[in-house]
């Protein structure tokens, strides 16, 4: 008789585990439909990882946050599987913001809506309780959306705003025009290595 509440928890275990798996699976599953359907634009996504130094560390988002969650299925609470329509609406609406970025020629929104929609499919298909015990890693992948470029032109003009104002602060003359500034000692410019979207991102 001592070994029921053993073998009841044993079964506990198994039980959570079973479902951890099939959620894992259901979860992978959308994905792999998500990815192939909008395929160009995960393809571009990859192009930009792997062509731009800011947004290299696209390529290791993905795998973190499925470490981050794998590390963290012991502390998750695997209820039974309630589809949660919040994702779904989510992946909607995506889907939505998909298509005017591709009628409107915004690679920006349309890779952004792709990486939402994966969001909102684990969100959705996932236990409410799951998702919000997961929200970490599921959030971490934005950062695969190679978003922030469109603020380079703006973060330079205000690099050499700074520049040229310190420069002037400590009596050095200077000449500026746009980005390019030139002091007595030679031609400057403010480039995008300088902008400060490296940190920002």
């Amino acid at each position: 008789m001592k070994t029921e509440p053993f073998i009841a928890e044993l079964d506990r275990a198994h039980a959570g585990r079973r479902r951890a798996l099939g959620a894992a699976a259901a979860v992978l599953a959308a994905w792999t439909a998500i990815v192939a359907v909008y395929w160009d634009t995960v393809v571009g996504m990859a192009h930009i990882w792997t062509r731009s130094e800011t947004f290299a560390h696209g390529w290791i988002v993905l795998p973190l946050a499925l470490w981050v969650a794998w590390r963290s299925r012991e502390d998750v609470t695997w209820g039974a599987a309630r589809p949660w329509w919040a994702g779904f609406a989510l992946v909607a609406l995506a889907g939505l913001a998909w298509l005017a970025g591709t009628l409107a020629a915004a690679l920006a929104v349309q890779q952004l809506a792709v990486v939402l929609m994966l969001q909102g499919a684990a969100i959705g298909i996932l236990d409410p309780t799951v998702a919000r015990q997961l929200a970490f890693p599921i959030a971490l992948l934005l950062f695969a959306a190679p978003i922030g470029e469109f603020l380079v032109p703006t973060l330079i003009d205000r690099t050499a705003d700074f520049t040229v104002a310190a420069l002037r602060a400590t009596g050095i003359p200077v000449y500026r025009e746009g980005a390019f500034f030139i002091i007595p000692s030679g031609a400057w410019s403010v480039v995008e290595g300088c902008s400060g979207i490296r940190y920002i991102v």
